[in-house]
């Protein structure tokens, strides 16, 4: 939630500064745009976009978060969305361990209970919250329908994290797949809570940087025809 604050309290900072700030200070300068610097003059088209276009783009961005709901409503577009999520650096990854602990906390009460394991394949699969990953685990079910063991199913599969496989190999092999990925849950109820702790830690002062280094452009192009005019008048 808080990067997600940042992240609009940022961006609606920027859009102050190019829509409201940066045109008022530059209409206290005389002469035309031509004498201003290139820097300024590049900083003002974006802020020209942006008040000349605003409608626009306020109702290409109302479209697009249309679209993503509407998609987000089919069982292909949110297979899609999802794989498309856990692709991303850093959130992906951890997106991924999180719908496979998910599956693995199914997955183990449903074997110690003695399901067999078609049902424990489709029952947890359907529980790991993202898209993409339940049809992992649907075409594994499928695999293992075919004749195939668990952990080959798994391994045809590049969105099923390699450690869960390696846990499902070794429970096959030793008759106790409950126990093992019981084992696995309780891995990920360390791990990941450790990830995102350090992927939030990079990423706020990354934002923060980011914002930072654009404000700082924004400002400097209202600022260097100061400077300029101090020089032409020395």
């Amino acid at each position: 939630i808080y990067p997600a604050i940042l992240f609009f309290a940022l961006f609606g900072l920027v859009i102050v500064l190019l829509y409201f700030v940066l045109p008022r200070i530059i209409k206290l300068f005389p002469g035309g745009r031509d004498q201003l610097p290139a820097e300024t003059r590049a900083v003002l088209a974006c802020s020209d976009f942006l008040t000349g276009n605003w409608l626009i783009l306020l109702i290409v961005g109302g479209l697009t978060v249309a679209g993503f709901i509407a998609a987000r409503r089919t069982p292909r577009g949110r297979e899609v969305l999802d794989g498309a999520l856990l692709k991303l650096p850093g959130l992906g990854g951890v997106m991924r361990r999180i719908a496979v602990s998910r599956f693995a906390s199914t997955a183990s009460v449903l074997q110690e209970a003695g399901c067999d394991v078609f049902t424990v394949l489709n029952v947890s699969g359907a529980t790991c919250g993202n898209a993409a990953v339940i049809s992992a685990f649907t075409r594994s079910g499928e695999a293992v329908r075919r004749g195939q063991t668990i952990t080959q199913a798994f391994e045809r599969e590049s969105l099923i994290d390699p450690l869960l496989i390696q846990m499902v190999s070794v429970g096959e092999k030793t008759g106790e797949l409950d126990k093992c990925l019981a084992r696995l849950v309780a891995y990920y109820d360390e791990e990941i809570p450790r990830t995102v702790k350090r992927f939030l830690t990079f990423l706020e002062p990354a934002m923060l940087l980011v914002a930072g280094v654009v404000v700082a452009i924004i400002l400097l192009a209202a600022l260097m025809p100061i400077f300029t005019l101090y020089e032409t008048l020395g």
